[in-house]
């Protein structure tokens, strides 16, 4: 009998950032600069998985991330914005330490107050802030 490897739920969750640019994007430039803002949000997604959080934390924070790319990824489309502004800029101008864009269109208050604790968590990171 085989051995099957188990892959670590963090190991997967990053593995999974390398789609998250296709389901991002509606017009075929929404790639690039979903490309660019994975790379952005890997540091701190790795820093995430190598502080040994709970799954559950894993999830929510990978899952509002996400949410925080696909929501930049538009607003860039919506307000032809050039897709070629630097990619960390772009994320900066939409997190703080308030947290971060409302989304309330299919969010929930519930929903909105943990995306809005990844956002600043997210800047904080990115910002070379504890």
């Amino acid at each position: 009998m085989a051995k099957t490897r188990t892959i670590p739920l963090g190991e997967r969750l990053l593995s999974e950032t390398a789609r998250w640019p296709a389901s991002w994007d509606g017009v075929r430039e929404d790639a690039v600069l979903g490309r660019a803002l994975v790379r952005v949000f890997l540091p701190f997604l790795e820093a995430l998985v190598a502080s040994h959080a709970a799954p559950t934390t894993l999830r929510r924070h990978f899952g509002n991330v996400w949410v925080l790319g696909g929501c930049i990824v538009r607003q860039v489309a919506l307000e032809g914005r050039t897709r070629r502004a630097a990619a960390r800029d772009l994320v900066l101008e939409e997190i703080d330490e308030d947290g971060g864009p409302w989304i309330a269109d299919f969010m929930t208050e519930e929903e909105q107050t943990s995306f809005d604790s990844t956002c600043r968590k997210l800047s904080r990171f990115l910002r070379g802030r504890p």
